[in-house]
């Protein structure tokens, strides 16, 4: 049985301040997870393990998964975070689309 898709603490398409913590959690007892912050796929062998938040300083684009020995990987959390006052470049429905954004 595959292991439950991670979860966060931050909504897709996020606007945070810098030093903002983004937690990861799966429901599935014993499941490991393996995440990206650059758009790769977390099934790859450089992903890196989850084990504690991962601050966000700039803008990311974050993959996890939930992985057992016996159930192997899970769906995938796609996450698009934007760290305010930056510049961010997100493709949707096979457009780029940048924007600057500020918060207050």
């Amino acid at each position: 049985m595959k292991p439950a898709k991670p979860t966060a603490n931050l909504a897709d398409f996020a606007v945070v301040e810098s030093g903002t913590q983004l937690v990861l959690a799966t429901a599935t007892e014993g499941a490991v997870i393996r995440y990206t912050l650059d758009d790769t796929c977390p099934c790859e062998e450089d992903a890196l393990t989850y084990t504690g938040s991962i601050t966000v300083t700039g803008d990311m684009f974050v993959r996890a998964a939930a992985w057992t020995e016996t159930g192997g990987y899970s769906e995938r959390l796609n996450l698009h975070l934007a760290v305010s006052g930056a510049a961010a470049t997100y493709e949707a429905s096979g457009r780029m689309i940048r924007a600057r954004v500020r918060y207050r």
